[in-house]
């Protein structure tokens, strides 16, 4: 676990920053949810050092002190988990593991977002690409690619600019790290999934239009879920923006039929030789 004692008696001056930015927004639960959050934050290892999780973690303080989180409450917090992701890249913290802490990051996200308030097309897609008015399935697999700390310089430089699908997937091509399954047959294109496709790959479909997602699980012999809908061998779990009520869990079937193919994106996330204490 790395050491993370030197950095945390910044915490309270981040926090104070932002709640201050947010100042009308918490109104008389100001000190409540400052001291809740510092609290929270005294307790933080590097394995909670992503977006996703920092901004669980800090919904979970919040909603001991207010009765519902609303959405000025929730961009609260996803503004202070992205400015202690800075931070913390700043100072060359890094986590253990990088498939772990975006997957941990991705489902996090989803899971609280699905508890508290959605991210979703009433919120304007805020939380994923900041505002800006455009489609945000892209935004939001960079946001999550970009909140990991020790991530590679390389990747940032490269997909900092990129706000299309259609532009996730040249940048795949050029890296050769695009493989094509809209020509394959259903049968090969489960093979493939099952023996190729990992957690963390990049899923592009072709619609009117184009999306994408995170994979965030594999299903080989396939899968049932809790409704006794089963899916067959080959079948994939995604988290998707800008998807069903916004930010999203969704499993394909490998017989999809706007599927496109998958970014390999397992070279930026494999393990460095790091030295945790």
């Amino acid at each position: 676990m790395a050491d993370v004692s030197g950095i945390s008696g910044n915490y309270s001056n981040i926090i104070g920053e932002v709640c201050e930015q947010h100042a009308k927004t918490l109104g008389n639960n100001y000190n409540s949810i400052f001291d809740a959050i510092q609290q929270t934050c005294n307790q933080l290892t590097a394995e909670d050092f992503t977006l996703g999780k920092l901004y669980s973690s800090f919904c979970n303080a919040i909603s001991k002190i207010v009765t519902k989180i609303t959405t000025a409450v929730a961009k609260f917090a996803y503004d202070l988990a992205a400015k202690f992701v800075n931070f913390f890249k700043k100072n060359d913290v890094e986590v253990p593991n990088k498939q772990d802490a975006l997957l941990d990051s991705v489902t996090s996200m989803a899971d609280s977002t699905k508890t508290y308030i959605p991210i979703g097309n009433n919120l304007g897609g805020y939380m994923m690409f900041n505002g800006s008015p455009k489609p945000w399935c892209a935004s939001t697999v960079k946001t999550f690619y970009l909140g990991i700390p020790g991530i590679s310089s390389e990747l940032e430089e490269e997909i900092k600019d990129i706000h299309s699908v259609s532009g996730f997937q040249d940048w795949g091509k050029k890296k050769k790290l695009y493989t094509e399954t809209s020509s394959m047959k259903n049968t090969e294109r489960a093979d493939y999934i099952s023996n190729n496709v990992k957690p963390g790959d990049i899923m592009i479909e072709k619609r009117k239009k184009s999306h994408m997602g995170i994979v965030v699980e594999v299903y080989p012999d396939g899968y049932t879920n809790t409704e006794g809908k089963t899916y067959p061998p080959g079948s994939f779990m995604t988290v998707e923006g800008n998807t069903i009520e916004g930010l999203a869990y969704r499993i394909h079937k490998p017989d999809n039929i706007h599927l496109s193919g998958f970014i390999d994106m397992s070279s930026y996330l494999e393990d460095e030789d790091l030295d945790f204490q």
